[in-house]
């Protein structure tokens, strides 16, 4: 499995997570765990928690980035040249790699 598909899965995860939690703290719905009742507190700060989480994911399965392939492993996030010294590949274009 690629990085963007692990992305992709796991931030569709914490949206399907963060929803239904915004769902039982608007609905009012009680859950409890071994007899515990879980605060509606506890759901604001997951659905806030998984929500973040579900942007990243999703907001970084589009991202762009630029290597050289010179061996000398530089990366960039802009496109440009390669800048380091000894590498086979100083002064080429960097190619795009969409992580």
């Amino acid at each position: 499995m690629t990085t963007k598909t692990v992305r992709h899965i796991m931030g569709y995860f914490f949206l399907i997570i963060g929803l239904v939690h915004l769902t039982r703290f608007l609905l009012r719905w009680d859950a409890s765990i071994a007899g515990w009742s879980i605060p509606l507190w506890v759901s604001i700060v997951i659905t806030l928690f998984a929500g973040s989480c579900a942007y990243e994911s999703l907001r970084k399965r589009k991202e762009v980035r630029y290597v050289c392939t010179g061996g000398c492993n530089g990366v960039s996030l802009k496109p440009g040249m390669c800048q380091s010294e000894g590498c086979i590949k100083k002064g080429k274009a960097l190619e795009e790699c969409r992580v």
